[in-house]
This record gives C-alpha cells, structure tokens and sequence, in this order.
C-alpha cells in the first residue's frame, strides 16, 4: 500500500507538470529558433527529382540546436549514399524541430505523441503489475520488456536526470518511469511497423525516448547512425 500511495503522488506531481508546462509555453509564446536556411545547402546532396522505395528517418529526440544540425547532416549524406528519401520523426508538441526543419525545406514529417490520460493510468498499472514482481534490485536491472534491457535503460534515465549516482533497491520513480517506457516503446513500435524504415539517424541512443526507439530499431534490424 505504501508503494501505491508513492507512485500515485509520482504520478500525480508529473501530471501537474505537463499542465504548468503547457500553461507556460501558451504565455510565454515560445521562443523558436529562426534556422533562417542557414543550412538549406545540405539539402544539395540530395536526389530531389527521383522518388526512392527506400527511406532513412532522422530523429530529433534532443530538440537542440547543435543536434538537429548534426542530425539533419548526417542524414543528407546518408539519404545520399544509400540513395533513400529523408523522413524525420518528431513529437508533436516539439515546435523547435518542427521550425528547424521547415525553414531547412524538409518536410515530410512523422508524428509521435505521448499517451492520453487514460493511457498512462493504464501504462502506469501495467507498470506496477510488472515491478512489483520483481524480487530485487538486481533483478530490476536484468529485467527486460518485449526484448528491450527495461531496467537498464530506466535506471541509467534516472540517474542521469535525478543526480543521483546509484542505488541498491527499487525506486518507486522506476515505476512511473517504466510506464513512461511502455508509452514509448507502443508508439515508436507502431511507427516502425507502419513505415518503411531501412536507416535512422539518432544524435544521441541513451536515455529515454532515444534508447527506446534505438532498441527497437535494432531488434528490427535497422541499421542507426549517430555521432
């Protein structure tokens, strides 16, 4: 019961996060970065004129600068070499990348989006019926999900983004976080089995949405580029 109670304030104060953050970028009008087509020459390696059957997906999952910019790069030079088109893979709320590359000229975007409210209930029970399973932490840290090192990839996100630099027992942020990894993992999955995908490029493969997406690439045998 205690757990329960913890993972329901958890959930709870993340909940009023997104709505604050969403209250914010409504007042604030968030600031977007003017690309202003500094790098709209990359887009020269490309074969414009012929439709390919084949495609490379460059994802935009830190929606900074210096990273977009090595992404889009890296995925012009690769579109090139393997003679692909360029999609691009962006969450809907980003507006950053969105603006990127629009002012770059490209254009054909794949949508992912975060779980609905009802989801991430059902995401975050699913997640308690799994963890509460699991009888240490070491075995946490075994744990995988449809093939994917879960406890792996949770405990590294957690560590990274709470400044906490280890643990020896079950957290009970890794149990919202795994219902956070369940979200992805059904999103990212459905994108992958709906496209056709041959490459992706990642700025970065640790972390969560990355590691997540990154993982189910290469359990599809796509190959992923990343600096």
């Amino acid at each position: 019961m205690k757990i329960i109670i913890k993972l329901l304030y958890i959930f709870l104060i993340q909940e009023l996060k997104k709505i604050y953050s969403f209250l914010l970028k409504i007042k604030n009008k968030e600031k977007i970065y003017e690309a202003k087509n500094r790098y709209s020459f990359f887009n020269k390696y490309l074969d414009t004129d012929i439709v390919h059957d084949s495609n490379t997906l460059i994802t935009t999952f830190l929606n900074i600068f210096d990273y977009l910019k090595f992404e889009h790069l890296i995925g012009i030079y690769l579109a090139k070499i393997t003679k692909t088109n360029i999609l691009l893979l962006i969450n809907r709320k980003d507006n950053i990348s969105k603006k990127y590359f629009d002012n770059v000229g490209l254009k054909n975007i794949i949508y992912f989006d975060e779980p609905n409210i009802f989801n991430r209930i059902k995401n975050l029970i699913i997640s308690y019926n799994y963890i509460s399973k699991i009888n240490n932490f070491n075995e946490f840290i075994d744990f995988k999900y449809k093939d994917l090192p879960a406890g792996k990839i949770i405990y590294s996100h957690h560590t990274r983004f709470s400044g906490i630099p280890t643990s020896d027992k079950i957290k009970p942020d890794y149990y919202y976080l795994f219902s956070t990894f369940i979200g992805y993992y059904e999103e990212f999955n459905k994108i992958i089995n709906k496209n056709k995908i041959n490459y992706a490029v990642q700025g970065e493969t640790q972390f969560m949405p990355a590691a997540i997406f990154f993982g189910i690439a290469l359990k599809d045998k796509i190959p992923v580029f990343s600096r």
